[in-house]
């Protein structure tokens, strides 16, 4: 297996009150991948001659206004940013719908528009940009991510095109490297008490980091197909707590605590055994975990594709995909008003929570035995993000930019190993809060597990009452009730049903990988400049299909993936 250089390595951060970064996609760092596996799927189809610059002072070609963001229809594009496609002769006439208009369908539709190919974008609901959802902010400053925050990474497609076109914010202190005996770094207790041996701590911490992400076991993690993340992690902490005393192995248990929530919420996971080891060794990401945008991600999307941002439709919800290889145009969407549109080719980016809760009754024929598979058994969960809107922001002498909680009992790894904390109330399972990046007066909480579901099925009134009592205990000051609170509740979206992908242990066994789920379905014989060649009629994009970019943003640009399958069938 060819090694990538692996990004740097942070200590202790998840933990931390007072480090000025906001930490979250923690170890996708350090990963390694197989170049030879990827090559088929090339995503990064945008070299660098070809990355479009624009002059953000331009408010025609943004969602701005005159203050700064989102103008009153942010669906649409003014025809000064939409590029006229250049017609071959190939492509002219070629019909393709690309359904959902993410940031994969977005992709897909635009580069097919420019490369002169008959578009319809169909997208569900009423806007565009799917699990990305910028919205205003309440404070009237700024603006708020229901969605995906932030870019990960860098070197890809998506960071290039950021950085071009300077949509990147400062993040110098991201990449700073810290360490355990770093003077800065404190620690809160939910309990509010004070936290004592901090050093000690983070050099627990430190030590699961290095022992989890260890470079020289990824060869032996890769060959270990049945072992689950869940596995992995306990069999990394029983390494530590070998070189931890007796008397601070209650201690490290709470460090180990802290640790798996923080992954859970990279791996928007229910249960890591249920994930695969793969998830983790499998993925990649060089340079800064997590980079801020200047503007909304929905900005950016439009920029990106401005030509699918103008002609998608939407409120159109569809009912079903139908193949006939003996009709004129082999694909036959079928639209719940009862519209019919007839293709050549369809390209699907639905999430792979919508796919395998409607895969049995989407499709016409049934898809193959092995494509079903692979979207049933492929991994899907929920990272719970939680908006709080104050009148002012009460925590700037109390709690950092970003933080988490310790807690001192009900941490026994044995007794609880994958931390699902029965009889606690949902908080326990926070990950993280931070001061929201894009705005004032708002923090925002993120939390994995089957806790984040919970979250997301309570009203308002409760959860900003659960989430004030954590506050006031873990100051022990009078923490007023937020004026508001905002959430995604993307679980119970029935056009998502959850935020992002991992590799599952269902997947290892029988087989599946990301290949098949990005892999293609309905393939007919069509004639293509006078020859009669095999074309697929229905295919995948989005960041589950990705093979080493699932559940990011720039994953699930694998739309272009599937535009250049088209372009290279016409070309020929």
């Amino acid at each position: 297996m060819a090694a990538l250089d692996l990004a740097r390595k942070t200590n202790a951060l998840p933990v931390l009150i007072g480090f000025l970064e906001y930490q979250v996609y923690l170890s996708r760092k350090r990963c390694m991948y197989d170049d030879e596996a990827v090559v088929a799927f090339d995503c990064e189809f945008r070299e660098e001659a070809e990355i479009e610059k624009f002059d953000l002072s331009d408010t025609s070609r943004r969602d701005c206004t005159a203050d700064g963001y989102f103008s009153a229809d942010s669906r649409r594009t003014s025809g000064s940013q939409v590029l006229q496609p250049k017609l071959s002769a190939a492509t002219n006439g070629v019909k393709v719908v690309v359904i959902g208009a993410g940031s994969a369908g977005l992709s897909a539709a635009q580069d097919l528009i420019k490369a002169g190919f008959d578009v319809t974008l169909l997208e569900a609901s009423s806007r565009y940009g799917g699990r990305l959802w910028s919205i205003p902010s309440e404070t009237g400053k700024g603006w708020l991510e229901m969605g995906g925050q932030w870019v990960h990474g860098d070197g890809h497609a998506l960071y290039n095109f950021c950085q071009a076109n300077n949509l990147l914010a400062d993040n110098s202190r991201r990449r700073r490297k810290r360490s355990a005996d770093d003077d800065m770094f404190t620690l809160m207790n939910a309990d509010g008490t004070r936290v004592t041996d901090m050093r000690t701590r983070l050099k627990i911490y430190t030590a699961l980091d290095d022992t989890v992400w260890d470079d020289d076991e990824y060869d032996t993690l890769e060959a270990q197909r049945d072992l689950s993340f869940g596995q992995h992690l306990l069999n990394s902490y029983q390494k530590v707590l070998k070189t931890v005393t007796a008397d601070k192995v209650a201690l490290a248990d709470q460090v180990f605590d802290v640790y798996v929530r923080n992954q859970k919420e990279e791996y928007a996971a229910a249960n890591f055994f249920d994930i695969s080891v793969q998830s983790a060794t499998n993925m990649t990401l060089d340079g800064p975990d997590a980079t801020d945008l200047r503007v909304p991600y929905t900005d950016v999307l439009k920029l990106w594709a401005p030509n699918a941002v103008a002609v998608a439709q939407y409120n159109a919800t569809v009912k079903q995909v139908r193949f006939d290889r003996t009709a004129a145009r082999a694909m036959t969407v079928v639209l719940s008003n009862g519209t019919q549109i007839n293709a050549d080719h369809v390209i699907m980016t639905a999430s792979i929570g919508y796919l395998k809760a409607h895969v049995d009754t989407l499709f016409s024929p049934a898809l193959s035995e092995r494509k079903r598979t692979a979207i049933q058994s492929a991994g899907f969960g929920t990272l719970g993000k939680i908006h709080l809107i104050y009148d002012n922001e009460w925590w700037a002498d109390l709690m950092p930019d970003y933080w988490t909680y310790m807690y001192s009992s009900g941490n026994n790894v044995n007794a609880d190993r994958n931390k699902t904390y029965p009889g606690a109330l949902w908080t326990r399972a926070i990950a993280s809060g931070l001061v929201a990046p894009t705005t004032d007066r708002t923090l925002v909480i993120l939390m994995g597990g089957p806790q984040a579901v919970q979250m997301e099925q309570m009203s308002d009134a409760d959860v900003s009452s659960a989430i004030t009592s954590l506050f006031r205990q873990s100051t022990g000051k009078n923490v007023p009730e937020p004026k508001k609170i905002l959430r995604g509740k993307w679980s119970q979206n029935d056009l998502f049903l959850g935020t992002y992908s991992h590799i599952s242990m269902d997947m290892v066994k029988k087989g599946i990988t990301t290949a098949d789920l990005a892999s293609s379905d309905y393939f007919y014989g069509k004639s293509v400049n006078g020859q009669n060649v095999q074309v697929p009629g229905l295919q995948f994009a989005g960041e589950a299909t990705h093979p080493k970019y699932w559940s990011m943003v720039h994953g699930a640009l694998s739309g272009q993936r599937e535009a250049k399958l088209l372009k290279q069938i016409y070309s020929k």
